[in-house]
């Protein structure tokens, strides 16, 4: 395992067991406001037992070491649980086709997780578009009518990709279909987001999101960007709005403040939200497509509908790197 791929583990475990042990010495009052959930005290200490174990063998060479054949554990797995102590290889040939199987009903599920058609909105033209780098991905989008029936737009990317990313992004689409039109504030949905993946134990991953609401009566957008891509939002006179981060990646940092902001749009503006398998898309030598690559596309295609235009960015993009490494998300609104 590489050296850098040690030290993330290392720091992740780290940041859970602060965040336990500061629970456990809590008083139960105090407890509630840190959010655990539903762990106990003894499932938590259980719990620290396994950091402790798992620091013990980053520490002594043994972490993430097959236990069968003394090969590497796949980093995926290491992801997902880290606790993890055998190999995709030595698993036994009955888990094998469970796993294969289980691959294939998962990008399924997913595909049908995922909108499979967008709304209609008065005054918005809307596309999408999802391709994920492996049979399952960790990107996400997704649309959900707010409180006051303004329009509720995700876009998300878990760390990493394949099936561990695949099965946060359930979680994360499950979470935002239930929380997502009973809370009105932006900065609030992220924070009530942050609350339910920050003590998800094993899982070392985080979630970067944007997230955008566009109320037809008032014309306005508002967002809150939780460590994602910012959104380009290009007007019609072709000056640009970029979206920025507004607080940290979702479960990322155990108490992220978030801010939550808004801009007027008007006619013939155009909002692209992007995962970063887009800008990352890369020629081997150091170039990316980037964000002027995103920006100059727009420039030039800016009044295409929308669905011809987000599937000339991706091929645009695709052509530049010799194709993606990651997955690769886009979902564009322009307003009318």
């Amino acid at each position: 395992m590489r050296a850098d791929q040690m030290i993330r583990f290392r720091d992740a475990i780290l940041t859970r067991k602060k965040a336990l042990r500061l629970w456990l010495d809590a008083t139960p009052a105090s407890r509630r406001s840190l959010a655990l959930g539903p762990c106990g005290p003894e499932e938590a200490e259980a719990v620290m037992a396994s950091h402790e174990a798992a620091l013990e063998r980053l520490e002594g060479g043994g972490f993430g070491v097959c236990r069968v054949c003394q090969g590497e554990v796949e980093a995926e797995l290491l992801e997902l649980d880290f606790t993890q102590d055998v190999c995709l290889d030595d698993l036994d040939a009955l888990r094998k086709r469970g796993l294969e199987r289980d691959l294939e009903l998962a990008a399924k599920v997913q595909r049908h997780l995922l909108p499979q058609r967008v709304p209609e909105v008065p005054g918005v033209e809307i596309a999408a578009l999802t391709r994920p780098a492996e049979i399952v991905g960790g990107d996400y989008f997704d649309f959900y009518t707010c409180p006051g029936g303004s329009l509720g737009v995700a876009v998300a990317d878990v760390m990493g990709k394949g099936l561990s990313s695949s099965l946060l992004m359930s979680s994360l689409q499950a979470s935002l279909r239930i929380l997502g039109p009973e809370t009105m504030a932006l900065d609030r949905l992220a924070v009530r987001l942050n609350d339910l993946f920050r003590y998800n134990l094993r899982v070392v991953r985080f979630i970067s999101m944007v997230m955008v609401r566009f109320d037809p009566a008032t014309r306005g957008l508002g967002y809150c960007n939780a460590g994602h891509n910012p959104a380009l939002l290009r007007r019609a006179d072709g000056s640009r709005v970029w979206l920025a981060p507004t607080g940290p990646a979702l479960g990322l940092t155990a108490a992220g403040t978030y801010r939550a902001a808004e801009v007027p749009v008007f006619p013939g503006d155009l909002l692209v939200l992007y995962t970063d398998g887009l800008t990352e898309a890369g020629t081997g030598d150091g170039r990316e497509f980037g964000a002027e690559g995103l920006a100059g596309f727009l420039d030039a295609h800016a009044g295409e509908p929308v669905e011809i235009l987000l599937a000339g960015l991706r091929e645009a993009a695709e052509r530049f790197g010799g194709g993606f490494r990651d997955d690769v998300t886009l979902v564009a609104l322009r307003f009318s």
